[in-house]
């Protein structure tokens, strides 16, 4: 009896060893907020500065510019208005400036970082909504809960959903 529970208790570990996902960096808004400000490095949507009506349907409401960072961009068409790989390479970077009223002040930071082995990702990418001044609206720790749904449903592009709403 002691062997044969022992033999159990031996597989049991061995089964949780093979089974465990090393869990990768926690990316907090804070990191978010200083990547996404070096905004010379990035491409905007449609290479314009145009702030561009959002989609009545889209929670990010008003008006909105997109912006890619270089790795984002590598996966992108020239016109920056297509995804021409199948998805986007880790390390890409959207985001979402939302403004009240067109040429009116910045309001809110959309951010979506694509690092799949993240502790805080939510279906690969990292997401989270952040004041102009970097402090939290949605925190990268809720893991995209409110964001996934959304991004996912219709016609999207690695839950971008950018490409068929503009």
């Amino acid at each position: 009896m002691i062997r044969s529970s022992a033999f159990l208790l031996s597989i049991v570990f061995l089964t949780s060893c093979v089974n465990d996902k090393e869990e990768g960096p926690l990316v907090t808004d804070a990191s978010l907020f200083e990547l996404s400000q070096s905004v010379s490095s990035f491409s905007y949507y449609k290479n314009t500065l145009d702030t561009l009506p959002a989609d009545p349907s889209s929670e990010h409401f008003n008006f909105v510019r997109v912006r890619f960072n270089p790795t984002a961009k590598q996966a992108m068409d020239d016109s920056t208005k297509a995804l021409v790989a199948g998805s986007f390479p880790d390390g890409s970077m959207i985001v979402k400036e939302i403004y009240a009223t067109s040429g009116g002040p910045l309001t809110q930071l959309a951010i979506m970082y694509k690092l799949k082995n993240a502790a805080n990702n939510g279906s690969g990418w990292v997401w989270s909504t952040l004041q102009p001044d970097g402090a939290s609206i949605y925190s990268s720790s809720e893991k995209g809960g409110l964001c996934v749904g959304c991004h996912s449903s219709g016609v999207h592009s690695d839950l971008v959903q950018t490409f068929a709403l503009h």
